[in-house]
């Protein structure tokens, strides 16, 4: 996200959005899909790392090197 001189964000690149599981409703992210003027590629399950190596080893860097970015969100989780 890029914060213009209005201090509105856009977006420049694709983006993809780690979230985790049910932290982003259908309606929210369609929200954020408007804002940011392109639809948002959600990953789920960031949270605990637990995916298979060859996402980290093949389809990340296969993401990263199509021109989109990655964030990683953390939530706290009880037990």
């Amino acid at each position: 996200m890029v914060e213009d001189s209005s201090g509105e964000t856009s977006a420049r690149t694709p983006l993809i959005a780690g979230v985790a599981f049910g932290s982003l409703s259908p309606s929210l992210a369609a929200v954020w899909e408007g804002k940011v003027g392109r639809r948002l590629h959600r990953v789920h399950g960031f949270y605990n790392l637990d995916v298979p190596d060859y996402f980290w080893t093949t389809e990340v860097p296969a993401m990263l090197n199509a021109g989109y970015k990655l964030m990683l969100t953390f939530e706290p989780r009880l037990n």
